[in-house]
């Protein structure tokens, strides 16, 4: 299966990559980082900027996880929150990176304070 995971370097998106490390399985993550602490043959890391600025299509997926997600913690601002929760899954679906019967999950993309997009 093609998996996609976008925030690999977080503490969640991590662990989902270690649950598909298996078999034939082809997994592509997206980062901010590129560090992943996995490295095998069947991973391939990409920069979140690949997609959101160059409009790079990662190709098809039978299943995307998102699990990049920002919440206003450490000073982060409103712009790198609606990059993180809207415009990337956003552009990513728009970039038809499912295949036609793929699956999108969103691992999370609320927020628990009053923000103004």
């Amino acid at each position: 299966m093609k998996v996609l995971i976008t925030g690999g370097s977080g503490s969640l998106g991590n662990q989902v990559i270690k649950k598909f490390d298996y078999g034939d399985n082809e997994i592509t993550c997206i980062t901010n980082n590129r560090r992943l602490g996995i490295s095998n043959d069947r991973l391939t890391s990409l920069h979140k900027d690949e997609i959101l600025i160059k409009k790079r299509s990662p190709g098809k997926f039978d299943c995307i996880i998102h699990c990049a997600t920002k919440y206003g913690r450490k000073s982060i601002g409103q712009e790198l929150i609606q990059e993180c929760n809207v415009d990337l899954p956003t552009t990513l679906l728009e970039l038809g990176a499912l295949k036609e019967h793929g699956v999108f999950i969103n691992s999370d993309t609320f927020f628990n304070t009053i923000i103004t997009l």
